[in-house]
């Protein structure tokens, strides 16, 4: 059996000939550099997830305490802004996460 080096995504060349598959090298980053783009987006997630929980358990549990007697109106304004601010810190979370480790 032959073995033929290949780029990735093309077809065989027939059944009788075993392709091996030129993967890319994973290469180590420079001391001093910033962390991976993958290992960013594991702490993200577990970051952005606790955040979530987090401020939905806080804002719901200030608007039991303060917002009780309140007017429907103003219940209706604080939750339209507290269910638009969380995505704020969000945003610079994931602009974070997508940015390129310095080269």
């Amino acid at each position: 059996m032959v073995a033929v080096r290949r780029p990735l995504g093309e077809r065989p060349i027939c059944r009788y000939v075993r392709v091996e598959v030129a993967r890319p090298r994973r290469l180590a980053l420079p001391p001093g550099s910033s962390m991976p783009v993958r290992l960013k987006k594991l702490i993200g997630l577990v970051v952005l997830v606790a955040w979530v929980f987090l401020y939905a358990f806080t804002v719901s549990l200030w608007a039991d305490t303060h917002l009780y007697d309140v007017h429907k109106a103003v219940q209706i304004g604080f939750f339209l802004v507290a269910g638009v601010a969380w995505v704020l810190p969000v945003m610079l979370l994931i602009k974070w996460m997508y940015r390129a480790p310095k080269a």
